[in-house]
């Protein structure tokens, strides 16, 4: 009787401990949640799939320095948005996937000199101002360059009063998941074409045309052995092997 009172006691302490390891595991887990959920939430949207996860920097000039558009804008702006008529571009102040403070080009005319600048950078294409990239600076020969950190209005005011600018730095947005989506469409489906004519043709073999002998035994036991090893394993092992050789 003292022995089962003892075992009892015992028992109790365990599960008291149990649900207390659990209580607070759970507890954990919910305010990882809440602070992820809190900061982030607020950053989500489809720019998250559309865009790439490096944000690709260029220095560009104009092609023309005497080429102006001087017309209105063919749509309605937002009134956070602020329009040159001299060069038919729309800034506007907002925030990248990262929360940081940018100005984003919103809109571009169809006649404006933004649509064809020369790359002073690497290549040889010609760029285009493309509505959602951002603006880091404009630059001048005659002035002070116009900084992304004073803002949209403070940029198109200094920009709309100038005959003509020597460069302008933009990059295009970046903080998406869009390559890494493209990848592993691609690697799902190239090693549905590897592996299932392989598995098709080895189940086949197996079943309907090899002999019942100690070499179709041990290979129906390593095959079954591999089934019960976790994919995440193989992506281990691909990372382990091919990316050395991928990097190199």
């Amino acid at each position: 009787m003292f022995m089962s009172s003892k075992r009892k006691r015992n028992d109790l302490i365990l599960q008291i401990i149990t649900y207390g390891a659990s209580l607070l595991s759970l507890l954990t887990l919910s305010l990882i949640i809440y602070f992820v959920a809190s900061r982030g939430l607020k950053l989500l949207n489809f720019d998250l799939i559309r865009n790439n996860y490096q944000a690709v920097t260029y220095i560009a000039e104009p092609i023309d320095q005497d080429d102006y558009c001087l017309c209105d804008a063919t749509i309605d702006l937002p009134n956070n948005a602020y329009y040159s008529q001299r060069w038919g571009v729309a800034f506007i102040d907002t925030r990248d996937l990262l929360g940081k403070n940018v100005i984003e080009v919103y809109y571009v005319h169809k006649d404006s000199p933004m649509n064809e600048l020369i790359n002073k950078g690497i290549g040889t294409d010609n760029l285009v101002l493309e509505p959602g990239y951002s603006i880091i600076r404009i630059a001048y020969n005659d002035a002070p360059s116009s900084l992304s950190r004073f803002g949209a209005e403070q940029m198109i005011n200094d920009f709309d009063q100038k005959d003509h600018f020597r460069e302008l730095e933009f990059f295009t947005p970046g903080g998406g998941i869009r390559g890494s989506i493209i990848t592993t469409l691609y690697l799902i489906f190239f090693t549905l074409l590897f592996a299932l004519p392989i598995g098709i043709g080895a189940a086949l073999y197996l079943n309907e045309y090899a002999k019942a002998n100690r070499f179709t035994k041990m290979v129906r036991s390593f095959i079954e052995t591999l089934t019960g090893v976790p994919s995440i394993i193989y992506g281990l092992m691909g990372l382990a092997i091919f990316v050395p050789f991928i990097v190199n």
